[in-house]
């Protein structure tokens, strides 16, 4: 975890500290931090803001998160574009949500999303945007920040999302499943604050899957995700209900053989009626 992180991350909860605090705070020697310091307050990361209460002897500075950063947040969801855009202390300063349809494609959806940050970013009176963090409702390779055979977004496939809002915002760029990120601020702000370890399960994406499926059988046309996709996932929660049974324990998930994963006798998306 780099120094900069840790000064920001407490700067972001606890509010202005002085350069004595700091170097309480992150254990660190003072003149390592000063340097480090004086590099964030030359980037305008951070400012200086004024002398610290006395500690005895000469009075340390003050340094807070320069008031004109601004983060922003993307959650693309099935059916939505909720983006929101707050300061450096997470409080947020312009937000906006609209429906729309993940299935139309990377291009069109993400052509929106920048429309909607470029949008809110003049509202919240900033002439950058420092970071963008951007969920999706999918399998996401987190270091390559691109999808990964995502079930419900056809065309998003190893698409660069990272780097294409990279390239149109000119700021870092982090990409995660939705429900990570979900449960990361559960753990920061949210309910989940005060416990060691959390279980997130978020039920959105499912109810888009089952009126897919139904929708395809009306279709006759085969559904996406399909049965054998589905019995998969069902032996995955197995797998977690078993290992809640016996105090968390290590338990493996079956693999998906020919006999698994025939659907067997039943309807069929042309069996209609039948």
């Amino acid at each position: 975890m780099s120094i900069q992180y840790r000064v920001l991350s407490r700067l972001r909860d606890l509010g202005p500290l002085s350069r004595a605090q700091l170097s309480d705070e992150l254990e660190m020697p003072r003149p390592r931090l000063v340097a480090e310091l004086d590099r964030m307050i030359a980037s305008g990361t951070i400012l200086e803001a004024g002398p610290a209460a006395s500690r005895g002897g000469r009075r340390s500075t003050l340094v807070q998160l320069d008031p004109e950063l601004r983060f922003a947040a993307v959650d693309l969801g099935a059916s939505s574009i909720d983006v929101e855009i707050t300061d450096g202390r997470l409080a947020a300063v312009a937000s906006y949500s609209e429906s729309a349809d993940i299935r139309q494609g990377p291009g069109p959806v993400l052509d929106r999303v920048s429309e909607l940050l470029r949008k809110l970013g003049a509202q919240s009176r900033s002439a950058r945007l420092d970071t963008i963090g951007i969920g999706l409702p999918g399998p996401v390779s987190f270091r390559d920040g691109v999808s990964v055979s995502p079930p419900i977004m056809p065309g998003w496939d190893r698409f660069p999302v990272r780097s294409t809002l990279t390239s149109e915002h000119g700021c870092p760029v982090v990409v995660d499943n939705d429900v990570n990120l979900m449960a990361l601020g559960e753990h920061h702000s949210g309910v989940a604050r005060s416990v060691d370890n959390l279980l997130f399960v978020y039920e959105h994406a499912f109810t888009h899957q089952a009126r897919d499926l139904v929708t395809a059988i009306a279709e006759e046309r085969a559904p996406e995700p399909s049965f054998a996709d589905a019995l998969e996932v069902q032996l995955v929660l197995d797998a977690v209900q078993r290992s809640a049974e016996h105090d968390a324990a290590w338990t493996s998930v079956p693999a998906r053989t020919a006999s698994n994963t025939d659907p067997g006798p039943g309807p069929k998306p042309t069996d209609r009626g039948q």
